[in-house]
């Protein structure tokens, strides 16, 4: 969630109100080539974060500018969400971001991403049925935070866990 909250806050601050559209020019071409080459397994979160970064700057220069972007760049999202043939898989990183991105593209192209709908609604509704893992511990037991649980004490003796990774896609 400080990922998060950090990129939305970059993105209030310096990329709304047109204030980015003088270096659209010079960041598109090296994200999209980042989108369509970042193909290995350990790039996932690069290319998740790159496809969020791309879909925010479309956001923020709006359609006239994103517009000779747009084709192509719906293209490589399609392409990456069915990785070559394959469905993602469920704990694949880019899932969350390439939800988020189809929101913001659906926002800046408008009408003619009803085209686009037949491939981004089955990841969309698989992800709005993902049921929580939670889980009941000792407080004495060490638990690792960081592999996507957010622990609550309940008492001095107990915590409650809940796994949040797939959480975040049901909130996009």
């Amino acid at each position: 969630w400080r990922v998060k909250t950090f990129t939305k806050q970059w993105y209030q601050r310096r990329v709304r109100e047109n204030h980015f559209t003088p270096f659209y020019q010079n960041f598109m071409p090296n994200l999209k080539y980042i989108m369509e080459n970042a193909n290995d397994k350990e790039l996932r979160l690069l290319r998740g974060k790159t496809i969020e970064c791309i879909s925010l700057i479309g956001l923020a220069v709006g359609k006239e500018v994103f517009l000779s972007d747009a084709e192509q760049i719906m293209n490589m999202l399609l392409k990456a969400q069915t990785d070559d043939g394959e469905q993602l898989e469920a704990d694949d990183p880019q899932v969350s971001y390439m939800i988020s991105a189809w929101a913001r593209m659906c926002k800046i192209i408008g009408p003619q991403f009803t085209a686009y709908l037949p491939v981004v609604m089955p990841p969309l509704l698989r992800a709005a049925q993902i049921k929580p893992e939670v889980t009941l511990v000792d407080s004495d037991d060490q638990v690792d935070e960081d592999e996507g649980w957010e622990f609550v004490p309940l008492s001095d003796q107990q915590k409650f866990g809940v796994k949040t990774a797939g959480l975040e896609d049901k909130n996009t």
